[in-house]
């Protein structure tokens, strides 16, 4: 679900119920029955519900002459309106992280995951004007461009075709992909590729960089990350060629790192949703402070960049936790 659906949805419930409550609390009040606590009709307001309880007050006639109700739920709804805008800013502001490596190659790549479907700001363009500006050499999406409980194929199929005239665009599936029927799966990939992006499944190809020096992009299933698929792969690479992997999930690091990647890009975390002192709160799997939210880790000769991600699925909101490109810049 998008960020602006899940708001509007919350905002609508929270008032309706926090009308409602200040109509039944008035209606009790001239039966002598027992009452909704001042305090909870209050807190109501402070949790959203501050046109609700504005409206319900003028309606109903109820508690329109105390002071702390004058005072309070207008403050509530202020509130309200202060957060909504800088959740919005927060959940559309799309920031660049680049990271820099010294790998013998000359090339930027431009790393997006986690798109679910997701317009910026209401403009499909938003995202792909963006990473045309970044100029790219590669282009690379590690899973979930779309979003199972929420399926938009033409919106997600739009984003790949812009990505796509933008340079070679190579994708790997996610978790949501996998969920789709497999059908439904088919046609997506068909799309997929009459819109010009490069599906790998299972399987590498030797790219070049601006110098023509040569190195190995593989693109890993998202139902294949934890068994000997990569090893497999790897065994048929040039071992004097880079690496750099595609794989939507990053919990199975330790299995990548086994295999002798030089360098793996996921995402799927979200960067846990909610950022708390710089660790991400909770992942797709329910684990609490994951070790590999978002961003760099490296193990031996191998390094991990995990993408905070573009949009959001189950839970529609981040907090502090803007959307992210991630660019891998080869020097």
């Amino acid at each position: 679900m998008q960020f602006w659906q899940g708001s509007i949805i919350y905002l609508v419930i929270i008032n309706l119920i926090t009308f409602a409550m200040y109509g039944t609390d008035k209606n009790k009040a001239r039966n002598h029955k027992w009452r909704i606590p001042e305090r909870t009709l209050i807190f109501m307001a402070f949790i959203g519900g501050g046109l609700g309880a504005i409206i319900g007050m003028n309606i109903f006639h109820h508690k329109t002459q105390k002071p702390k109700f004058k005072i309070l739920v207008p403050i509530g709804l202020v509130l309200t309106i202060v957060i909504t805008i800088l959740a919005t800013y927060g959940n559309n502001h799309l920031e660049v992280t680049t990271y820099n490596y010294d790998a013998g190659l000359n090339c930027k790549i431009v790393h997006l995951s986690d798109v679910h479907n997701t317009t910026i700001y209401w403009n499909k363009d938003a995202l792909p004007n963006a990473v045309k500006d970044l100029d790219p050499d590669y282009i690379v999406i590690t899973g979930d461009l779309i979003d199972s409980i929420h399926t938009d194929m033409d919106s997600a199929i739009y984003t790949a075709k812009a990505l796509a005239e933008i340079t070679d665009t190579y994708y790997v599936t996610g978790n949501h992909e996998l969920r789709l029927s497999e059908d439904d799966l088919n046609t997506f990939h068909a799309r997929l590729r009459e819109a010009g992006v490069i599906i790998l499944s299972n399987e590498y190809v030797t790219l070049t960089d601006n110098s023509g020096t040569e190195f190995a992009l593989i693109g890993l299933d998202d139902a294949n990350l934890g068994d000997d698929t990569l090893k497999g792969i790897m065994s048929t690479i040039d071992k004097d060629l880079p690496t750099i992997l595609l794989a939507h999930e990053p919990q199975y690091f330790d299995n990548y790192a086994d295999s002798n990647v030089n360098y793996v890009l996921s995402g799927h975390y979200h960067a846990g949703q909610f950022v708390i002192a710089g660790r991400g709160f909770i992942t797709p799997e329910f684990e609490i402070f994951p070790e590999y939210s978002f961003g760099e880790k490296t193990t031996n000769n191998t390094t991990l960049i995990t993408s905070r991600g573009i949009g959001n699925s189950i839970i529609p909101w981040r907090i502090n936790n803007q959307p992210e490109i991630v660019v891998i810049e080869m020097n």
